[in-house]
Parts: structure tokens; C-alpha cells; sequence
């Protein structure tokens, strides 16, 4: 079963990374800190980690991807949860 969800990305720099945060509906994900998901972005799937509070959810997107697929701060996004 796959969930599909438009949302603004936000990036986020940590030390000299850059990754992309895409926060999700709450019960998007199972509830932990950091959870196993994979994801459509681009036509490409990316195995990545996820993370579920009550309040809400969201997925974090590497450097890796952030650069393959040219991701920009604030791009609106199509994001498929796969898992």
C-alpha cells in the first residue's frame, strides 16, 4: 500500500550536509524516532528513515538525494511513502 502526499520541503543544513525535511500528516508513519521508509521522489525510489510523534510525522532526505535530484528550499513536492 502506498500513500501519496504533496508537501513544501524544507532544507536543513548540519554541519556541512544539507538535508531535505518533508513533514507529513500525524499517523502518516508508524510512531518512533526513526523509522525505516521507503520513498517515490522523481520517478526514483530512495530507502531513507521517517520519524512519527502524535502531533505529526515527517521523512528526512539525504544529502545524497537532495543533490540528485537538484532539490530546492521550499519546492513543493510529490512525495510517495512506498512502506
Amino acid at each position: 500500500m502506498s500513500t501519496l502526499v504533496h508537501e513544501r520541503l524544507v532544507l536543513e543544513r548540519y554541519g556541512t550536509s544539507t538535508y531535505a525535511k518533508v513533514f507529513l500528516p500525524a499517523g502518516s508513519l508508524p510512531l518512533g524516532k526513526s523509522v525505516p521508509v521507503t520513498v517515490r521522489v522523481g520517478g526514483r525510489r530512495f530507502k531513507t528513515r521517517g520519524w512519527s510523534f502524535s502531533s505529526g510525522a515527517g521523512v528526512t532526505l539525504p544529502e545524497r538525494i537532495v543533490r540528485e535530484l537538484g532539490l530546492r528550499a521550499g519546492q513543493e513536492l510529490d512525495l510517495e511513502l512506498l512502506d
